[in-house]
């Protein structure tokens, strides 16, 4: 942690799936701030405007997920509509409505770093809040385009818990 624990407005954790949870903790700049103006480019990419309304399918718990999503877009004016995450939920919706369904991508530790835009070709990195690498994992130097590598990346806007080259390890690497 880079602030005192006065500081925090808000505490999460991992799921602990390559070992033991770990906990985050948000300032408010990093809640407020930081979180809304990441979330503004999903909005935007998403094609969402504030006349909108989001189906947040996501079970809340102390895991991140769809917390700092759903704050962003509700401090944007969009209405909010949370639910549970089942596939014949989601195609009623796509078939009634309409509706597009987005991914994102992120972890805890690292915020939500990757979105998908209104094409739905792929996951673009929000990169100017974050620097991603593809390195060789076991030299760390860069791969060659078109080679597979380990993702790295640096936060390049968060106070509470900067990571800087940050590997999210689920070997001896």
């Amino acid at each position: 942690m880079c602030v005192p624990p006065e500081e925090g407005v808000r505490v999460f954790q991992t799921i602990g799936t390559t070992g033991i949870p770990v906990k985050v903790m948000l300032n408010k700049k990093d809640w407020t701030v930081h979180f809304h103006e990441q979330f503004m480019h999903f909005m935007n990419s998403y094609g969402i405007g504030t006349s909108d309304i989001l189906y947040v399918p996501f079970g809340y718990g102390l895991y991140i997920a769809w917390w700092g999503f759903q704050a962003a877009l509700e401090q944007a004016g969009v209405m909010i509509v949370p639910g549970a995450n089942v596939k014949s939920t989601k195609k009623v919706i796509e078939y009634i409505w309409g509706a597009r369904f987005y991914d994102d991508i992120g972890s805890s530790e690292i915020s939500n770093f990757g979105f998908e835009c209104i094409f739905q070709k792929g996951t673009h990195v929000n990169e100017n809040m974050f620097y991603a690498e593809c390195l060789d994992p076991d030299t760390l130097e860069p791969v060659d385009d078109g080679q597979v590598g380990e993702l790295v990346l640096s936060n390049l806007c968060t106070e509470t818990m900067p990571l800087i080259r940050y590997r999210k390890c689920y070997s001896e690497h």
